[in-house]
């Protein structure tokens, strides 16, 4: 596991070094996220995760908790998730060979959102 954040780490130096406001123009015109997917959301640092389902107007619930829900702006190139109490935010840059936005948590957290249910993270069910 520690291989794999230090992997996300140094593509996450990428992604800032080039910006996260840049990327292909495809991916930027053209939504990625789109509503009623389901993606996982994975934090390093014991931050855990969660399954969530995509909503129409920019909205989004965890599967498991009804209570955990928020709004997302973006979804093609970059993604900003807030969770509903805004004690969480989430801002990545998608990255086509691996299927997932690549990013920072408010927290200071590396943060990932990948397309799908992931069953497991950190040995902690999701």
């Amino acid at each position: 596991m520690a291989r794999r954040f230090s992997m996300l780490a140094a593509v996450l130096v990428m992604a800032l070094t080039v910006g996260l406001g840049g990327g292909s123009a495809s991916a930027s015109t053209r939504s990625i996220l789109k509503p009623g997917q389901t993606w996982t959301i994975e934090f390093d640092n014991g931050g855990g995760c969660e399954i969530d389902v995509f909503g129409k107007h920019h909205t989004w619930n965890d599967i498991h908790f009804p209570d955990d829900f928020g709004t997302y702006s973006g979804g093609g190139a970059n993604i900003t998730l807030t969770w509903g109490d805004k004690s969480l935010s989430f801002q990545g840059h998608y990255f086509p060979s691996g299927t997932e936005y690549i990013g920072l948590a408010n927290t200071g957290s590396i943060g990932q959102l990948v397309a799908g249910a992931v069953s497991t993270w950190d040995g902690v069910p999701c």
